[in-house]
This record gives structure tokens, sequence and C-alpha cells, in this order.
């Protein structure tokens, strides 16, 4: 079976909950998961959901893009920007989880964030053109 989690991810979540001085039974009551789930993302067993991976980064100085794909560096501010296009990409994406494999998903994540690297702009539009040509042309309406 072909590994489809970012190398390192569980790693890092790791670092993350170590680094807030937490065990992971601590950690898991936080995210609202069951402490075997959480465990197995940190083990790298399963993939956890962009949604969560927010969640961890919220409330922290740790940078979402470094959480996900390991660039740059662990701590900064996110930007609301990056906050609002995963949230957007995070709300056009779950409904068709069964239809995008999860390297499908980080691959399209990945080319929102080079664009926002980039000092491009990425509207709500921008991310269901996006989904919809993932989804072979399904017409993917805005979530507002």
């Amino acid at each position: 079976m072909t590994q489809s989690i970012p190398d390192g991810l569980g790693t890092r979540i790791r670092l993350t909950r170590t680094r807030l001085k937490l065990t992971q039974k601590e950690m898991a009551a936080k995210l609202a998961v069951c402490i075997r789930t959480y465990q197995r993302y940190e083990d790298g067993a399963s993939e956890p959901p962009l949604s969560l991976l927010m969640d961890i980064c919220e409330g922290t100085d740790l940078r979402f893009e470094w959480l996900v794909f390991g660039s740059g560096t662990p701590t900064g501010i996110t930007s609301t920007e990056t906050i609002r296009i995963v949230r957007t990409f995070i709300d056009q994406t779950d409904p068709h989880r069964d239809q995008l494999k999860p390297c499908k998903r980080a691959a399209m994540m990945v080319d929102l964030m080079d664009h926002l690297q980039n000092g491009a702009s990425v509207s709500e539009t921008d991310i269901c053109q996006s989904v919809a040509a993932a989804l072979g042309g399904e017409k993917v309406p805005n979530a507002t």
C-alpha cells in the first residue's frame, strides 16, 4: 500500500505535543479525539483531517505550513489569509473525501500554499474551481 501521509507529519505532531508539555491523553482530549486515534496520528499510521491540524495550530505560535508540510520554521504567525484559505479548502473538500484521495488533497493544498507563499491571492472561487477540476468537472458550490 502506498503511504499518502506526508513524511514526518506524525513526528511533527509529537514534537508539537511535547513542546506544549502535554501527554498523549491530554492532547487527545484537547483535540476531542480518542487516545488511540491520536496515537495513530503520532505514529503515522493514520492521516489526521486538515481541520484537526488547523486546530492544533490555532491558539499557538505553531505555523500550519510547518506542521503539515515540514516547510519553513516551526514557529511564527500563521497569517489570517492562510487560515481563511485552509478553512475554505476544508469546507470544499470534506464533502468529497471519498472521491479525492488523501494524496490528491495534499497536492492541492501544497499548490494553494505555494500560491500564498508567492504572494498570489486565492479566492473561494479559485478553490471551488480547483476542487471541481479534481472531481472531473463536477459543480462545486461556494461555501458562502
